[in-house]
């Protein structure tokens, strides 16, 4: 990050701070936490992207499994298996989010 100091005139100038180049081993070294803490962050936003599109995916099947029931109350077990299954796969894909390295 620069510095701003006034220069006598009307404009500012920057002042660059004053760094020494880094070897590429030892800026590596400094690099590696900071992207872990991107990468792991991109990771839990995405997690709660996905469980929040299976609550609101499982909540429209809930809805429809109940309107279906209501009509045909002989298939009803198998609308409610269906919404049953959809929960464990989305289950499974979402337990597999954190196992990800």
């Amino acid at each position: 990050m620069t510095d701003v100091v006034p220069s006598g005139r009307a404009e500012l100038t920057p002042l660059a701070p004053a760094r020494r180049r880094l070897s590429r081993a030892v800026q590596a070294e400094v690099d590696t936490p900071t992207i872990d803490g991107l990468v792991a962050a991109s990771r839990v936003q995405a997690a709660a992207y996905v469980v929040g599109d299976a609550m609101a995916r499982a909540s429209m099947l809930g809805a429809l499994e109940a309107r279906l029931a209501a009509s045909d109350p002989v298939a009803a077990d198998r609308y409610a298996s269906l919404v049953q299954d959809y929960m464990e796969v989305a289950h499974v894909a979402i337990r597999r989010l954190g196992v990800q390295r």
